[in-house]
């Protein structure tokens, strides 16, 4: 997909490009999230391509914070340490997709549902 696309491509940056500070990247991933959201409600973006760029900016940010991550770890906590950081990241990331999976679950819902009685079925077609 897409979104896998940017992941992928921003994975396979770390040795090239490299970023220590991981918020600015998550904050961004929060207004994507916030502009996507608005979009489903209320269909303003002119083209779907414009959708699929957001997409793969997304992909790219996501993946970029999390090798970023990763490299953080391995460059800042000693050694003694390290095992621990990195089951706890893990275990961290694995949670949140979780939890962003099943709030999902109510969030696909009620955004078709929103379109659907605006006139916009394409989420009952699918």
């Amino acid at each position: 997909t897409i979104y896998q696309l940017g992941v992928f491509v921003s994975r396979s940056s770390l040795p090239f490009f490299r970023i220590h500070a991981l918020y600015p990247p998550s904050l961004l991933q929060v207004a994507n999230l916030l502009l996507l959201t608005a979009q489903s409600l209320f269909s303003f973006l002119p083209s779907v391509y414009i959708v699929f760029a957001i997409v793969f900016w997304e992909g790219l940010l996501g993946g970029l914070v999390y090798v970023n991550t990763y490299a953080e770890i391995r460059e800042r906590v000693p050694n003694d340490e390290r095992e621990f950081a990195l089951g706890a990241t893990t275990v961290s990331d694995s949670a949140g997709i979780t939890m962003a999976g099943l709030l999902g679950l109510g969030v696909e819902t009620f955004l078709c549902e929103w379109q659907v009685r605006r006139g916009r079925d394409w989420c009952t077609k699918l």
